[in-house]
């Protein structure tokens, strides 16, 4: 029988993450769902290697989930167009291969989507960083406007009608979910989504091999979703989403000090002290040894 949601989560280099991240899904209230795994490992390391693999992860033997073996997709958008590609529920949502789901999470979605009529919605976060917790959320039932570009948390947020037709961008190697949500929102022909307030996805940061640290990646991501989708937002929301992209970028990369003070000065007029904790973020990382500290 053909499921109501589909998670797709897609995994690589992390076995010892993806089963936290599986069984969270396993354990939600909501059970009408199944899990397309896009294990995106090499032959030799993929999640049920040598046939192993119901042994060492019991929840291979689940029947909700599904299993796809594939080493071929360049990146994460690849490895989760295969995901879409097998995907069967009418409602669509995502996991990244070491984070985790609030026990209602989709529970919570699902009602916030019926009962909103809306397509397409997203919900808060919490950011588990060593010896202390950050959340990101916001007490509205509904984002619009020039949020839709401004207040976006990432894939996993994300939840919305099957859509055959929309697909991740596979030239991205970073920022390819705000790229895709934007695809979203043009596809549905929306301009407001649901929004649940509650942090119903936990991020937990990992100190390396993170493709968001990836700074020309994520500038050139910021490039595209302005190039391709600004138009629909005000000027000075381009603005402040631009600046936010090159701060990242000068953060992640080395120098770039008279830029950064630059850019700082430019959200603080904008936003005023909105965005104090991404300049604090900027300035604090330039400091190796905090990274791990922070949400990046």
């Amino acid at each position: 029988m053909k499921p109501l949601v589909s998670v797709i989560v897609a995994t690589r280099g992390r076995p010892h993450l993806v089963g936290r991240a599986v069984n969270s899904i396993l354990a939600q209230t909501f059970k009408d769902f199944e899990i397309v795994l896009v294990d995106n490992n090499p032959p030799q390391n993929r999640v049920d290697h040598n046939r192993l693999g119901r042994g060492r992860h019991p929840w291979l033997g689940d029947s909700r989930l599904r299993l796809l073996a594939d080493d071929t997709p360049p990146n994460a958008a690849g490895a989760r167009n295969l995901g879409l590609e097998e995907a069967r529920g009418d409602w669509v949502t995502y996991l990244d291969d070491d984070d985790t789901y609030h026990p209602l999470k989709l529970e919570r979605q699902l009602a916030a989507a019926n009962s909103s009529k809306l397509p397409l919605g997203v919900c808060g976060t919490v950011y588990y960083l060593p010896c202390r917790q950050r959340s990101r959320c916001r007490l509205v039932e509904e984002l619009s406007g020039d949020d839709l570009l401004l207040y976006f948390l990432g894939t996993p947020t994300i939840f919305h009608r099957r859509a055959p037709e929309v697909r991740f961008n596979e030239t991205l190697n970073a920022g390819e979910d705000v790229y895709y949500f934007q695809r979203l929102l043009r596809f549905f022909a929306i301009c407001r989504v649901f929004h649940v307030p509650e942090a119903l996805v936990q991020i937990y940061q990992q100190p390396s091999g993170h493709v968001n640290l990836n700074a020309l990646a994520v500038w050139r991501a910021c490039e595209a979703t302005l190039r391709d989708f600004g138009t629909a937002y005000s000027e000075v929301a381009r603005q402040i989403f631009r600046a936010r992209a090159r701060l990242r970028f000068c953060t992640l990369e080395s120098g770039h000090y008279r830029e950064i003070l630059t850019l700082c000065l430019a959200l603080v007029r904008q936003q005023g002290m909105c965005d104090w904790r991404l300049i604090l973020n900027c300035f604090l990382c330039k400091i190796p040894w905090l990274r791990r500290w922070l949400v990046h």
